[in-house]
């Protein structure tokens, strides 16, 4: 659960940056994350209790992750980004987030900002390394402690199949 809030936060934060467009479409994101600085693998649990799933109940999992606006990639999570989930408006305007991008730097390849948000607050920087690629960290600060995810990005397809934007995910 803590790296799918941390996955939100990321994708939030990066979509929120106008300076920093992806090209619209499936996204995979592979992460590394650590919590109190004690390293997870939750993908890797994940990729190991999906495969341990009957092909029906993978068939239900997906479905419901792209109803989220996640899937599952063969090395990390999909995102489907939509000019419309990237726009400013769609996420730094949602009451729900309760989160604001503060303190924002362009940089030559990429962006580095704050984020506050209710119940906590937190840094990322993200480097574009090509037009379908891009590498990053963000960490965040809690009552529950301090988190930290390391990503690289790649674009795998302009059609997002059954995962939903986060925009419109449910």
């Amino acid at each position: 659960m803590k790296y799918l809030i941390t996955l939100a936060i990321a994708t939030f934060a990066l979509q929120s940056q106008a300076a920093f467009k992806l090209k619209p479409g499936l996204w995979e994101v592979e992460t590394t994350t650590s919590v109190n600085g004690k390293t997870h693998d939750s993908q890797g649990q994940m990729q190991e209790m999906m495969k341990k799933m009957t092909p029906e109940q993978r068939a239900q999992m997906e479905k419901m992750m792209g109803s989220k606006g996640m899937g599952f990639g063969d090395k990390g999570m999909k995102v489907c980004h939509t000019e419309k989930s990237m726009s400013d408006e769609a996420l730094v305007h949602d009451p729900k987030s309760k989160c604001k991008i503060t303190d924002k730097k362009d940089l030559t390849d990429g962006v580095r900002f704050n984020v506050q948000c209710d119940k906590g607050s937190g840094s990322a920087e993200y480097h574009r390394t090509s037009d379908s690629a891009y590498t990053g960290w963000n960490e965040f600060q809690t009552a529950k402690g301090k988190s930290r995810m390391e990503f690289k990005g790649k674009f795998i397809s302009n059609n997002c199949g059954n995962v939903k934007p986060l925009t419109e995910a449910k």
